[in-house]
């Protein structure tokens, strides 16, 4: 503890204690600015703490040498080691719990939607059941255009009657049409192409964007495009009241 020793003789314990702590309280306030770059080691933690405070502690023991101060700093990681380890995992346990929250936050909106996938796979069957029938079909482009349009008049349908608690413009909505408009893909995709085909005998070539005028339902208004299992498509967003 030599190293401690050259500042015990220039302040008194009470004060490298103090400013020690100063020295904590600051670095864990920049630990949660710098929290992106996670993990840190503790042992970084541990010289960042101690860096800090030599820093501050270097006019009053007026300090030059830097080899000296690598010893005493050293020292210091030593002498402080419980209370620097002690900070070091209140400050993980917070970050952890941070990620966990947001996680679940995340997770919350697939977790919603998917209780329900019984009713977006009934209002999906009913539409093509009873509206997209095999005499009105042909008059979309391909089987992708006619199930572009049956999720759409199914995603407004769930809206007004399951999901209208929602802002139909916020974030959430966006994210639980995303994963409607994924799940009912993966599961009816192939069978919505197989009806379209089957029945219109369509060969026809895939449009490029410019080909695609298609119009958004009553009380919305097209906002350049999207891009939806691998086509694009006009972006129909909600009207708003003047």
């Amino acid at each position: 503890m030599n190293g401690l020793n050259y500042f015990l003789r220039r302040i008194d314990s009470d004060t490298l204690d103090n400013k020690f702590m100063s020295a904590l309280n600051k670095c864990s306030e920049r630990y949660n600015e710098i929290k992106r770059n996670y993990p840190q080691s503790l042992d970084w933690f541990k010289n960042f703490v101690t860096a800090t405070l030599i820093i501050s502690l270097e006019r009053m023991t007026k300090l030059e040498d830097e080899n000296e101060s690598n010893k005493i700093q050293d020292s210091l990681v030593k002498y402080y080691s419980d209370e620097i380890e002690e900070r070091w995992n209140e400050l993980r346990s917070e970050y952890l719990q941070e990620q966990i929250r947001k996680v679940l936050r995340e997770e919350r909106l697939p977790i919603k939607v998917l209780r329900r996938t019984n009713e977006i796979d009934r209002e999906f069957k009913r539409l093509m059941g009873s509206v997209y029938r095999p005499d009105n079909i042909c008059e979309y482009r391909d089987g992708s255009e006619l199930f572009e349009v049956v999720t759409e008049a199914m995603l407004e349908n769930l809206y007004f009657n399951t999901f209208y608690e929602i802002d139909d413009l916020s974030n959430e909505w966006e994210k639980i049409a995303d994963f409607i408009g994924n799940y009912t893909w993966e599961k009816y995709g192939k069978e919505v192409l197989d009806y379209y085909n089957n029945n219109c005998n369509s060969n026809k070539m895939e449009t490029n964007e410019s080909e695609l005028t298609e119009k958004c339902w009553p009380g919305y208004t097209q906002k350049g495009m999207k891009t939806m299992f691998g086509k694009r498509y006009p972006n129909c967003v909600k009207k708003k009241k003047k």
